[in-house]
């Protein structure tokens, strides 16, 4: 019986690091993608099992260090905009906590995985430099098309080399039209919510036990807010343009006129040079 008892003790007491222990605090650590422009990051913690909520926290860097005590836990993030409230959350993300993962012993693991990728891509490299040596290069054969297929992806000018002038005078009119509109979009909405009173605290500064101004304060932020909203819709709205005229110029080029080649447009070149001449001038210009 003694010897069973000790057995099963001895048992546990080396499956005991297999589970995490109640009670005790680990110390984790996080780090994710870092997003430019950020202004930072909210992050949300829950116990898997329970879904109840262990930690939400606002943050300045793209990594966490926390105690947190064993057990299976959850997590997403999300960045911070310019008023700064959280925009689109990550999925949630599980981890197991039961041991320490400090941010030290992870930059330190990270190290060395990226030194064992480096010289597995310098093996590799070497070994396709030794391969192209022994390799007989054969004489390049060109199709009889292949060197128009990649103007067809520049808006106008397919329609250009084969004599659509109107089409192809659009392109470039429309597709500029719609870049200074999204760019002076742009500049308002970032003007907007660069101004010193929209920052939050810079409200609650100037407004101090005065609640008159402070209302009025926060009410012009609201209103700017909804300014901000009203420039960010039409941008997305003349990026849906753009996409929707690259959308037609493709369908044109590949549908519509799929059969005007290279030897169409080299007729066409042939039998109306003045003309041509006239449009390549005007679209230089």
């Amino acid at each position: 019986m003694k010897l069973l008892a000790c057995g099963i003790i001895t048992a546990l007491l080396m499956l005991s690091p297999l589970f995490p222990q109640e009670g005790k605090l680990y110390t984790y650590y996080i780090e994710w993608q870092e997003v430019k422009g950020s202004k930072g990051y909210y992050i949300e913690i829950q116990d898997e099992k329970s879904q109840t909520e262990f930690l939400k926290q606002k943050l300045k860097t793209h990594y966490y260090e926390f105690k947190i005590p064993g057990g299976k836990y959850k997590f997403r993030i999300a960045s911070l905009n310019k008023f700064g409230k959280p925009s689109s959350y990550t999925s949630w993300n599980s981890f197991l906590v039961d041991k320490d993962k400090t941010r030290k012993e992870t930059k330190r693991k990270e190290e060395e995985e990226k030194a064992k990728q480096e010289l597995k891509k310098a093996e590799e490299k070497k070994k396709e430099t030794i391969e192209e040596k022994k390799e007989i290069k054969l004489p390049e054969t060109k199709t009889k098309n292949s060197g128009f297929q990649w103007q067809k992806l520049i808006p106008g000018l397919p329609q250009y080399r084969r004599g659509d002038t109107l089409q192809s005078m659009f392109y470039p009119i429309f597709f500029s039209a719609i870049s200074l509109a999204a760019y002076s979009e742009y500049r308002k909405g970032n003007a907007l919510a660069q101004q010193y009173l929209n920052d939050p605290n810079n409200i609650s500064f100037y407004s101090y036990n005065n609640s008159a101004l402070s209302l009025y304060l926060w009410q012009a932020r609201a209103r700017d807010q909804e300014k901000h909203s009203v420039y960010q819709r039409n941008q997305r709205f003349l990026g849906l343009a753009a996409v929707l005229g690259y959308g037609f110029h493709l369908l044109d080029v590949y549908y519509i006129h799929a059969d005007v080649g290279l030897d169409t447009i080299k007729t066409l070149e042939t039998s109306k040079p003045n003309v041509l001449y006239s449009i390549r001038f005007s679209y230089s210009f």
